[in-house]
């Protein structure tokens, strides 16, 4: 999977979520929301397995568009 920033926002957006209850929802850091969202870094398999579980959405939701 190409793990894609944007999306990752998009979607927290479009479920009227901000970085902060996101974070907590997950439980991870809100910082660590913010670096995913501007691509410092891909997640680890264990933050996005706890993002898309917080979210309500799969690993390929969070996947560049090819």
């Amino acid at each position: 999977m190409s793990f894609d920033p944007s999306r990752l926002a998009e979607i927290r957006k479009s479920k009227g979520l901000s970085q902060r209850a996101l974070a907590k929802a997950a439980g991870i850091s809100q910082a660590l929301v913010a670096e995913l969202e501007r691509g410092k870094h891909p997640p680890s398999a264990a933050s996005l397995n706890k993002i898309v579980t917080a979210l309500g959405v799969s690993e390929e939701d969070l996947a560049r568009a090819s």
